[in-house]
C-alpha cells in the first residue's frame, strides 16, 4: 500500500551571449527535510517515483522578448535506508504549453539528468542544460524534477523545501500513488512546510550590438549599500529603469539625477534594466 508521507527530520557562449539570473517562487533557499512523497508506508520507508513540478513566466520577473533557459536548481533531501551509499539520477525537464499549467499540452524543450545522493543532501543542486532553449518571456515555463523509484535500492528521496514560504504553487504527481497527476501539493493534505525549492535559471539573450551597451552605460558600486550610480555616454539616452528583486517583485526604486536610492531595500540580489534609445541592458546588483 502506498500513501502520500510527510518525511520529519557563466556565461554560456553560442549564437548569443548571456548572463545568467536565477528565477525563483521561494522565500527562502535553505533546504530542509519534510516534503511531501509517495512512499511505503511501513519500514523500511523508500520513495516511489515522484515527480515535483514549478512554472515560471519570465516576463512576470521583468524580463521582455526572448528569454534563454540555461539551467535550473532545485533542493535535495536523501536518506539512505540500506547503506549502500547510492548516487541516484535524476531528471530535470522543461516544457511549454498550451494552457495554464496544469491543464493544456505540454512540450518537451530540454532534458538534463544529474546525479545525486549522500553528498547533496540538504543543499541546491544545479543543474546546467547541454542545450539552452528559447521562448518568448511571456511563455509559461513548466519546469518538472523527476525522482525515480528507492524501492530496489531502499532510499528515502525527495525535493529540499522549507516552511519559509512560496510565492507560487508547486506540484506533485507519481506513478506509485495511483497515477496522481501534477496536483498542487497544498491540496493533497496537511503539509504546511512543503514550499519546494525549484529555480528556473536563464536570461535575456544579448546581440552583439546589445551587448556593447554594457560599456556605454557603467553601474556603481557594486556591491552597494545606498547609492547606485550610473554613469552614461552622451551617445545615449536612458528612458527608464527598472529594477527587480529575486522574486520577480518590481521595487520603486527609480532613476534620479544619475542615481538609484537602494537604502531602503532589503540586502539581497537585484536585477536592473536599463532602458535606452539604443536598447535595454540587464545588469545584477547586490545590496549590503
Amino acid at each position: 500500500m502506498k500513501k502520500i508521507t510527510l518525511l520529519i527530520s557563466a556565461v554560456l557562449i553560442s549564437a548569443f551571449v548571456t548572463a545568467q539570473t536565477t528565477l525563483s517562487h521561494s522565500t527562502s533557499q535553505v533546504a530542509t527535510n519534510g516534503s511531501v512523497a509517495c512512499a511505503s508506508n511501513t519500514p523500511p520507508i523508500f520513495t516511489q517515483e515522484n515527480s515535483y513540478w514549478r512554472t515560471y513566466t519570465p516576463a512576470n520577473f521583468g524580463f521582455a522578448g526572448d528569454f534563454v533557459v540555461t539551467g535550473a536548481e532545485f533542493g535535495w533531501s536523501y536518506t539512505d535506508r540500506a547503506g549502500n551509499t547510492p548516487s541516484i539520477d535524476v531528471t530535470v525537464n522543461i516544457y511549454s504549453t498550451t494552457g495554464t499549467f496544469p491543464t493544456g499540452v505540454r512540450t518537451l524543450l530540454a532534458t538534463q539528468m544529474v546525479s545525486v545522493g549522500t553528498a547533496e543532501h540538504l543543499t541546491v543542486v544545479p543543474v546546467t542544460f547541454t542545450t539552452p532553449t528559447t521562448l518568448n518571456s511571456n511563455s509559461e515555463i513548466v519546469v518538472q524534477l523527476n525522482i525515480p523509484s528507492g524501492e530496489t535500492a531502499v532510499y528515502d528521496a525527495r525535493v529540499g523545501q522549507n516552511g519559509n514560504g512560496e510565492n507560487a504553487p508547486s506540484y506533485l504527481s507519481s506513478t506509485g500513488c495511483g497515477g496522481i497527476a501534477p496536483t498542487p501539493i497544498g491540496s493533497l493534505g496537511t503539509f504546511p512546510n512543503s514550499n519546494i525549492i525549484i529555480n528556473l535559471v536563464g536570461d535575456s539573450p544579448l546581440s552583439v550590438n546589445e551587448n556593447d551597451l554594457s560599456s556605454l552605460v557603467q553601474v556603481y558600486p557594486n556591491p552597494a549599500t545606498s547609492v547606485l550610480n550610473l554613469k552614461v555616454s552622451p551617445s545615449i539616452e536612458v528612458t527608464d529603469t527598472i529594477l527587480v528583486d529575486v522574486l520577480g517583485k518590481t521595487t520603486d526604486v527609480k532613476l534620479d539625477n544619475g542615481q538609484l536610492n537602494i537604502s531602503g531595500l532589503a540586502r539581497g540580489i537585484y536585477m536592473l534594466q536599463v532602458i535606452t534609445n539604443s536598447g535595454t541592458m540587464t545588469k545584477k546588483i547586490i545590496k549590503q
